[in-house]
């Protein structure tokens, strides 16, 4: 306990005192509060009801001004302006245009030069209109509003400005007046409730106090045979009992914590660990226990020292925070330490100890040597769950976390992924250059699994050259826990391309990655690892350096895939396809062009366009076969244009180019290459490319589209509406067509409505931008006479035609030409 100093006598309050000195105090605080937010709440009102009248009047003004302006009825603006004359807060309205007064409330001034800004108040713009700000030595508030307009058969816009000035300081007053006479009323009903709080708390609390106090003087004085008698209300009677008991029990407990205390003494003299007494400044007061201790800061000089000195300096706050909470939810607290290479065991426990008469509030610190038993602990944990080659996680971890991230996933409605990785050809290494080569590579490929996966996942070695990744957060959407798994996966194909170097060797290998999706129809973290194995082995039938996400078909899917891309490979070679054409109708029914599509029939049987053309994407081959593709229809076109059979409205044939053809680097001079060879003009040709191409690199598709609009040819975005829907390239890039998807005109007089306005909306849009529109998928008069209705210009569609193959579209064409 801290000593008065001498020659400083220490000053004594009463209660009564402080009562009355925290009564004035208080009176003060609520009446400056209350008249502070009282005048805070008058002063909002007043400028929230301005503000709101005047941005009415103002806005009124505007548009009875900027209506008469553009209908040239001149006298109705200045009968307007001089209206407002008559509103007792307005001091002036000018009408300014090319710094001229056009009209005034000020009569004189009409005609007359606008000299500028005055600098009385500040100008305001009124939209967006700002809140009114009013001080007691501001008189005048400037506003301006800005006019534009067009001018009675002009397409030219016009520019003025309407400069009002208000003068609200008599309403203000007016305020200030109310508020003195509320804020009155409400201090003089303070003083009385305050005055009454006084009186009650002299009679109730004072003077058992003062009768509370005399009782305590007398037992100080060992006076046992006084008794206390206190008058007021019960509580304070029930707390002279308690204190006459209290007084009776401590006697008997002096007695008990004397016997006490020297037997604790005597037991910490046998005590094997170390112990230290923490008082409540944070300093070490007392140590017994084991003299011998492995810890060289704690002997006996530690006494005196602060308790966190002598630990290491990253120890020190995770001490002083173990003593703040023992002694603040007074209990014990165990907490293990690391200092000097050695591991501690902390534990304490807060006491109450007597210091120079008075209790306080100690630690009793027990310090125990635990750095054997954790490192055998550490490297039993470790040998039961990491492999020994590459320190990543074990099979037994990784089941353990993948069935910890199911659950959960389940219970919390989370998706998650894992993502299981197979070294590609990994074996030949081993057996041509022995384990040793092997083993370093699999540390190396460990080594990059790490590096390129988040620190909250999971990296394991399951056996062989076989890894798993098991994703750490979940997340709220199964889409995106696929994005985020092939984002990773893409990352680790990478990592596992670059070159692995082991002495004088270099390996280039690749890996095989198959992806899992938690929770949908896995039991146990065994199937979800067994699925992912199933979808590795998918992207390993496929070309191996791939990734692969697992589905329900995939094992039956697989085969059936790997013999169509075989027999698509075939047909690439021996140009096994056939070219049709549909054609594209305007609202004449006259012929203006033709989309070009590919058909297969494999083994005698035909083959949906959609699944070979996603299996040649899939196996790389979509460039090769959209370049035939290309060269065929310019072969086509030119008999047909040399024969004359094209009618005159024919205008071009739309050929479909996929991304992966269209982003080819060879893509462009292979274009110019078949126009060439067919002698062609590029306006004969439009390539149709879907919105999925500006999912890719925007910039260079945006140059690829400039180059190919300024060599002539024509470009069309197929299928508005179902993919990347962006309104940008539209504005910015040269597209001259859209083609509505035949998924909104089928369903076009659907109940919902809602595909009809969604082919509302893209025809106005194309119309804004100057762009044709094209329908596809039109099959019944009510769609054609629909889009024909709403603005639409061409249409395609077995309502006119199906798809015909080079002779038959030439005799559909005959008709038209006759």
């Amino acid at each position: 306990m801290k000593q008065q100093p001498e020659g400083k006598p220490i000053k004594h309050y009463s209660i009564r005192e402080v009562l009355l000195s925290w009564t004035v105090l208080a009176v003060i605080a609520v009446s400056v509060s209350v008249g502070y937010f009282l005048f805070d709440l008058s002063e909002k009102n007043f400028t929230s009801d301005w503000n709101t009248k005047i941005r009415y009047e103002l806005s009124v003004l505007k548009q009875q001004v900027q209506h008469a302006l553009t209908n040239d009825d001149f006298e109705l603006a200045d009968r307007t302006i001089a209206m407002m004359a008559t509103h007792p807060t307005v001091q002036r309205i000018d009408l300014i245009k090319n710094n001229r007064y056009l009209f005034s409330t000020r009569r004189a001034d009409i005609g007359r030069r606008y000299p500028g800004a005055t600098n009385q108040a500040t100008a305001i713009e009124v939209e967006p209109f700002e809140p009114l700000s009013m001080k007691p030595d501001s008189n005048l508030l400037h506003i301006v509003l800005p006019i534009h307009y067009y001018p009675e058969g002009s397409r030219q816009m016009e520019r003025a400005a309407i400069y009002a000035s208000y003068d609200l300081s008599g309403e203000y007053q007016a305020m200030m007046s109310e508020f003195s006479n509320k804020l009155a009323l409400v201090l003089g009903i303070l003083l009385l409730f305050f005055y009454g709080m006084a009186r009650l708390i002299r009679g109730q609390v004072l003077t058992p106090m003062r009768q509370l106090r005399q009782y305590i003087d007398s037992q100080t004085r060992n006076d046992s045979g006084t008794t206390l008698a206190i008058s007021g209300s019960r509580e304070f009677q029930q707390l002279g009992i308690a204190f006459e008991q209290l007084h009776h029990h401590l006697r008997d407990s002096i007695r008990r914590v004397k016997h006490q205390h020297a037997l604790e003494r005597a037991f910490s003299q046998t005590f094997p660990d170390l112990a230290l007494v923490i008082d409540s400044n944070g300093c070490i007061c007392e140590r017994f226990g084991s003299r011998n201790t492995d810890i060289p800061e704690l002997d006996e000089s530690v006494t005196g020292t602060l308790m966190w000195q002598w630990i290491d300096k990253s120890q020190q706050d995770k001490v002083r925070h173990c003593w703040q909470s023992a002694l603040e939810q007074g209990q014990l607290i165990i907490e293990s330490l690391y200092h000097a290479g050695m591991h501690l065991e902390s534990r304490m426990s807060p006491f109450q100890q007597a210091d120079s008469g008075n209790d306080q509030q100690h630690v009793l610190w027990v310090i125990r040597d635990v750095t054997e038993l954790h490192r055998k602990q550490v490297e039993i944990e470790y040998r039961a769950h990491y492999d020994n080659l590459t320190n990543l996680g074990n099979r037994e971890m990784a089941l353990s976390v993948v069935q910890q991230q199911l659950d959960t996933a389940r219970d919390v409605g989370l998706f998650g992924a894992l993502l299981f990785i197979d070294l590609d050809h990994f074996k030949n290494i081993n057996d041509s250059l022995g384990h040793p080569v092997g083993d370093a590579i699999l540390r190396e490929a460990a080594s990059r699994l790490k590096h390129s996966s988040n620190d909250d996942d999971l990296c394991a070695r399951i056996g062989g050259d076989e890894f798993l990744v098991v994703q750490g957060e979940l997340v709220t959407d199964a889409n995106v826990s696929i994005d985020r798994a092939t984002t990773l996966a893409s990352q680790l194909l990478e990592q596992f391309r670059q070159p692995f170097v082991y002495e004088r060797h270099t390996f280039h290998l690749s890996a095989s990655i198959g992806i899992s999706v938690f929770p949908f129809q896995q039991t146990t973290a065994a199937d979800l690892i067994r699925q992912a194995d199933t979808a590795m082995y998918y992207a390993k039938a496929n070309g191996r350096n791939a990734w692969s996400l697992f589905n329900e078909h995939m094992q039956r899917e697989t085969q059936d895939k790997l013999n169509l891309v075989n027999d698509l490979h075939d047909a690439i070679k021996a140009q096994l396809f056939s070219l049709v054409f549909q054609p594209q109708v305007d609202e004449n029914n006259c012929v203006t062009g033709a989309e070009v599509l590919c058909r297969w029939m494999n083994h005698g049987k035909p083959v949906r366009p959609d699944i070979f053309i996603a299996a040649a994407e899939e196996a790389n081959l979509i460039v090769d076969l959209g370049d035939w593709i290309l060269s065929e229809s310019c072969s086509l076109l030119q008999q047909w244009i040399q024969q004359g059979c094209l009618p005159a409205e024919f205008e071009r044939l739309a050929i479909n180019i996929s991304p992966a053809q269209f982003l080819d680097p060879e893509f462009l001079d292979r274009l110019l290459h078949h126009t060439k060879v067919a002698n062609l003009a590029p306006e004969m040709i439009e390539l149709e490319i879907t919105e999925g191409v500006f999912v890719r690199d925007k910039s260079l598709v945006r140059e690829l589209i400039h180059r190919l609009v300024k060599l002539g040819y024509a470009v069309s975005l197929d299928d508005f509406g179902t993919g990347y829907s962006s309104l940008s390239y539209l504005q910015s890039l040269p597209i001259q067509t859209l083609k509505i998807d035949r998924s909104f005109v089928n369903h076009i007089h659907n109940a919902d409505k809602a595909n009809a306005n969604i082919i509302d909306y893209i025809i106005q849009l194309g119309r804004n931008l100057k762009l044709e529109i094209i329908a596809e998928g039109v099959e019944t008069r009510e769609q054609h006479d629909y889009l024909l209705k709403h603005g639409c210009g061409k249409f395609q569609g077995y309502l006119f035609s199906a798809p015909l193959n080079p002779k038959d579209f030439i005799d559909y064409l005959s008709p038209v030409e006759t």
